[in-house]
């Protein structure tokens, strides 16, 4: 019987019949494909068991998993962070609190908390590294953020953030180093 937003299905080789919710659960991949799972109402049934004797099986709901076209695959070089990255707004709210450290030495751990945990691009990395005050502190925040941007073939850029060309070319030998 049909009501609304459901239909009734016969299950394959059981003669089990069963109604579908509108909409997923989830999705997901594995072994066999990608999925999607969907509450599914089972109907209860009689069932035959050792001797014959037949019993009734209550109805209920349970999780089908029903086969759909897997995405293509995300390429990324190996060692970087996929997008989506952090996004404009938070990547703000961050540099509020960059700001707001009184110390060098603290903007940098809060760097390399917010670097632990977003992609960022390199536009991004440029905004944090010209932030710092000292040389050496720009160059260790553009080594910790290389392999967590999500365009490394843009880091070129980070270069105008140096004011030195030692540390251009001691950042080109780290990057040159882990590829």
């Amino acid at each position: 019987m049909v009501s609304m937003g459901l239909y009734a299905h016969a299950q394959p080789n059981t003669g089990t019949s069963i109604r579908r919710e509108n909409g997923s659960i989830t999705t997901g991949a594995g072994a066999q494909g990608c999925y999607r799972e969907e509450r599914v109402w089972v109907e209860g049934r009689w069932e035959t068991g050792p001797g014959g004797r037949k019993t009734w099986r209550e109805g209920g709901w349970a999780v089908q998993q029903v086969p759909i076209p897997c995405p293509p695959p995300v390429v990324v070089a190996p060692g970087f962070c996929p997008a989506p990255t952090l996004s404009p707004t938070a990547f703000d709210g961050f540099m509020h609190t960059f700001h707001n450290a009184r110390f060098e030495s603290d903007r940098v751990v809060i760097a390399k908390q917010m670097l632990s945990a977003h992609c960022v691009t390199t536009q991004q990395v440029v905004a944090v590294v010209k932030s710092l005050d000292f040389e050496s502190s720009r160059l260790e925040i553009a080594k910790f953020a290389y392999t967590r941007t999500c365009d490394p073939q843009n880091y070129f850029m980070v270069n105008d953030a140096f004011r030195f060309s030692s540390s251009i070319r001691e950042l080109n030998r780290y990057i040159h180093g882990i590829m």
